[in-house]
């Protein structure tokens, strides 16, 4: 992603925090202590709240990792076909 919104943030730190921000959500709901005491309308990275809840379910970094790209293959265009 390329560009700025008009605050002067790049368009792609805006959408790393957006989906961080909705992992952070899911994260209080399901009660996870770190993401209750995240500051209210601080912005967080996604691989931040991975990292939240990594460390809560003790993942291990290897799985952590992996479900990490995993979210970031799932973002990538589709090749053209052949």
């Amino acid at each position: 992603m390329t560009g700025c919104w008009p605050t002067g943030k790049p368009l792609s730190f805006i959408w790393k925090t957006q989906q961080g921000g909705a992992l952070l959500r899911l994260l209080k709901s399901l009660a996870v202590p770190a993401a209750i005491e995240w500051p209210q309308g601080e912005p967080i990275a996604l691989m931040t709240a991975l990292a939240m809840a990594g460390q809560h379910w003790q993942t291990g970094a290897r799985a952590l990792a992996l479900g990490a790209l995993w979210s970031w293959l799932e973002t990538r265009p589709a090749p053209p076909p052949s």
